[in-house]
């Protein structure tokens, strides 16, 4: 929507509506939405599904480390 309006109105105003900042309208244009969903999204699920719904992330951590896919409990956690 702001990049359609750019000739029309400032991108600082049309932030402002929507109450985002300019730096964020700015990083969201050089980062599109794939590369910020994590590529281990799915094994994460899997782990949780395949323990009937019971693992927590540090459960979900160990179990992922045992397949050798290294990351945080707080990462694991966001997924």
């Amino acid at each position: 929507m702001i990049q359609t309006n750019a000739g029309r109105y400032p991108i600082s105003a049309q932030c402002r509506i929507p109450g985002v900042a300019k730096s964020t309208y700015h990083w969201m244009l050089e980062h599109p939405e794939a590369e910020r969903t994590d590529p281990h999204e799915a094994d994460v699920e899997r782990v949780w599904r395949d323990s009937g719904g019971v693992y927590g992330a540090r459960k979900i951590k160990a179990a992922l480390r045992r397949e050798h896919i290294v990351m945080s409990r707080r990462r694991v956690n966001r997924t």
